[in-house]
């Protein structure tokens, strides 16, 4: 909720902003020399920019030539300014509207992504409909239990190919305590041996669930050691 309200608010600030802009018109023709010219364009841009960034929570559930023809009407004073908690109000509806939907396809391009992977014969299944992986390189060291604190490397990812965390990136691997993870991540590296490498792959409802929209969590796992 926190975030919905730090964008609403970045909203009505551009939006504010942006009537500004409109104003460097008159504020000109009075000679006002608090700004130069250069300086005006720059803000000009900045605020363009900082009101696209918030239009693209809502893109493409908006028209904007009408945000621009409310903008020159509030100007021209054929319409006043509503309040911004009004404004922040109906916003908040209108993201958490688009997020549920955002999260139902989520949902339903996970299971199709899963129910597709599990017809193909090197995947192995650990709960049906719900976790799978594939073995990328075999290991031959200690087997890691769901109460092991294993070294691992892993790089996450979700059907965007969107790197939520990668720890080859600085070559850190990291130690973690399995049964504190996620039970997806818990279950699909419980089992490996050091030196083995997995692709794992979660379901929203073993990851992060409505946390990350229904999105499906993908795990390249490497164990370097016990």
């Amino acid at each position: 909720m926190k975030k919905f309200y730090l964008v609403f608010s970045g909203f009505v600030i551009g939006f504010s902003l942006l009537i500004g802009v409109y104003r460097k018109v008159a504020y000109e023709k009075k000679e006002t020399s608090l700004f130069s010219k250069e300086e005006i364009q720059k803000m000009s841009k900045d605020i363009g920019h900082l009101l696209a960034d918030t239009l693209q929570n809502y893109s493409p559930h908006y028209d904007f030539d009408l945000v621009v023809t409310t903008l020159r009407e509030i100007e021209q004073g054929k319409e006043q300014v509503k309040p911004s908690e009004v404004c922040r109000m109906a916003l908040m509806v209108g993201r958490h509207k688009i997020l549920e939907e955002e999260a139902r396809q989520n949902l339903l391009l996970a299971e199709q992504f899963l129910s597709n992977l599990a017809q193909k014969e090197n995947v192995i299944e650990i709960k049906k409909n719900k976790l799978y992986y594939e073995i990328l390189e075999q290991g031959k060291g200690t087997t890691i239990g769901k109460d092991s604190f294993p070294l691992l490397h892993f790089t996450e990812t979700n059907l965007n190919h969107k790197v939520i965390r990668d720890t080859r990136a600085d070559d850190r691997p990291i130690k973690l305590k399995l049964s504190e993870t996620i039970a997806g991540f818990c279950q699909g590296v419980s089992g490996m041996q050091v030196g083995e490498r997995r692709k794992i792959y979660v379901h929203p409802d073993l990851a992060y669930g409505k946390l990350s929209r229904q999105q499906l969590a993908i795990f390249d796992v490497e164990v370097k050691g016990e």
